[in-house]
This record gives C-alpha cells, structure tokens and sequence, in this order.
C-alpha cells in the first residue's frame, strides 16, 4: 500500500499529507464520512498542504492512489 501521513489530526481544515518512499504522481481524495466525494487534488510531490474552510466539522477520510495502490488515512476537522 501506499505509505503517508496526515498532520496535524485533528486539524481545522489546514493539513499536511506527506507521502513517503518511491513518490510517483498520485490522486489524493478527500470522502466525508458518508462517502460522498469532497475533493480531489492530483499530485507528483511528497508534501501536500491543505486548507479547506468551506467544509463542516467532522470525520473525513483521505485516500491516495498511486503506482496502482491505494491507502486510506482518516481525520478529524474541528
């Protein structure tokens, strides 16, 4: 599976995600905890910086896919 990060978590909707090992271009997406879609950002850096404040305080879950793998990370907004 893919190997990242998430920090800080909980957040306030400014986040890091850091992808570790062979870095390939991947597609980072961001699921509320219904499943519904909130965001996609494609990617080709170990280090991503989100801050997204038009979303509500909860539970979402980020995944990545790349090289063919994928991993899931969940966090909490506050």
């Amino acid at each position: 599976s893919v190997d990242f990060t998430v920090y800080p978590n909980p957040n306030d909707w400014n986040f890091t995600v850091k992808v570790s090992g062979d870095v390939q271009p991947f597609t980072l997406e961001i699921f509320n905890d219904k499943g519904r879609l909130i965001e996609t950002i494609r990617g080709k850096n170990e280090v991503i910086n989100i801050n997204e404040t038009k979303f509500v305080q909860g539970a979402y879950f980020v995944r990545i896919y790349m090289g063919g793998k994928t991993a899931v990370r969940k966090i909490v907004v506050q």
